[in-house]
Formats: structure tokens, sequence, C-alpha cells
């Protein structure tokens, strides 16, 4: 991996066992940068970004969208 890349986490916020969340936290604990895909703005995505992640929203449906969360600086 580059030094500038980040990983893309999907469903980041997301309730269902909070796998994205997870997966998340372990990542920053290994130090690596993460960017963190959110569907809303709320609690979830702001401890994401308090944990170190650069969150994003985003439905990140087309391929367009997903694009943008990557390159986004």
């Amino acid at each position: 991996m580059a030094e500038n890349e980040s990983i893309l986490v999907t469903g980041a916020a997301g309730q269902l066992g909070a796998v994205g969340r997870t997966v998340t936290g372990l990542l920053l604990e290994r130090g690596l940068p993460v960017r963190a895909m959110v569907r809303r703005e709320d609690d979830r995505a702001a401890a994401l970004r308090a944990a170190g992640s650069a969150s994003r929203r985003s439905r990140g449906c087309c391929p367009s969208c997903r694009h943008r969360l990557l390159t986004a600086a």
C-alpha cells in the first residue's frame, strides 16, 4: 500500500453487528489510514472522526460516488 492511500470501509457506522465500526477500530489501532463511508452525519460518524478516521457521507451507490470518496482530500 502506498503511503498516501487510505483504506475505505463501507458501512463504517453501521448498527447491524457493528462489523464496519469494529473493522475501522482495528485498522486505526494499527495506525493505518482509514476513510469511513457513512450514510448519515450523526453521533456514530462523529465518533469515527474522533477516533481518527476521515469519514465521508455517501450512499456509495455508483462508481463516481465511490471514486469521489477515494480521491477526496
